[in-house]
């Protein structure tokens, strides 16, 4: 159950960190198999490290400093990433996609109105930013950014889980840390105003991007929806049992019962 649900995935991954090989952020790509075996076969190099425990300000600036690194990665022309012209509306409407398609069943009722209501205001806020977004130049970025994929070593900081990644908003990365910080409650805390504040100069530090603040509050608000109806499209999958088997462990199962109303 790949997060990109694309064909040849393992192929693309392994393209994405031949192509990151000198930049030091990846694991490096040792070796791909397609057809020996019953499934592909990709080999990369072992990470030896461990991930993110506190949001300590070494932490964050390390988060901060290596998201301005991959953000400045060149895009020469045989570059393996699928490029998108960032569009808040587009991304909106994939999101209300999902949701539209279950947004009527009984197992989410609690939450159509309130989500809906969100969908409304989240339409006027990205119509009227969508001019600032014009101006600023594409980048890599990745999805998933949660904090068990940055993997701190002893000199350094690397990302690892290359599936979902493009040519996009330069703030999604970022803003992808936040959300999953918040969203699954890793640290059992939120980002203190002056924690969020810290991470942003850190990364400003290292990428000059302009009104990048007034950007990533604007791609925060698409995060969190989308965090919303990735939940709700869980949550749908669960109680009509079409979760994959692989989810459908006894661990796992609480991470999909609804345990409040919405708030």
């Amino acid at each position: 159950m790949q997060l990109s649900r694309k064909q040849y995935q393992i192929k693309k991954e392994y393209k994405i960190l031949k192509y990151l090989d000198s930049y030091e952020i990846a694991p490096k790509a040792i070796f791909l198999d397609l057809k020996t075996f019953y499934y592909p076969l990709m080999i990369e190099e072992f990470i030896e490290g461990k991930s993110i425990k506190s949001l300590s300000r070494i932490n964050l600036s390390k988060v901060g400093s290596i998201i301005a690194k991959l953000n400045k990665v060149q895009l020469r022309k045989d570059h393996p990433f699928k490029a998108v012209k960032p569009c808040y509306a587009r991304d909106l409407k994939w999101y209300y996609d999902i949701f539209n398609k279950i947004k009527n069943d009984k197992s989410i009722e609690e939450w159509r109105n309130k989500t809906d209501t969100a969908f409304r205001e989240l339409r006027k806020i990205v119509k009227e930013n969508q001019k600032l977004l014009n101006k600023v130049k594409p980048a890599v970025i990745r999805r998933d950014a949660n904090p068990t994929n940055f993997i701190l070593t002893k000199n350094s900081i690397k990302l690892i889980d290359w599936e979902v990644v493009r040519v996009d908003d330069p703030t999604v990365t970022l803003a992808s840390f936040i959300n999953e910080v918040e969203l699954y409650d890793y640290f059992e805390r939120r980002l203190t105003s002056k924690q969020k504040e810290f991470l942003i100069d850190e990364y400003l530090k290292n990428n000059k991007v302009s009104r990048f603040k007034v950007l990533l509050e604007n791609r925060l608000l698409l995060e969190r929806i989308w965090g919303l109806v990735w939940a709700l499209e869980r949550i749908y999958l669960f109680r009509n049992k079409r979760l994959p088997k692989n989810l459908l462990k006894k661990s796992k199962l609480r991470w999909y019962k609804m345990t409040s109303s919405p708030t």
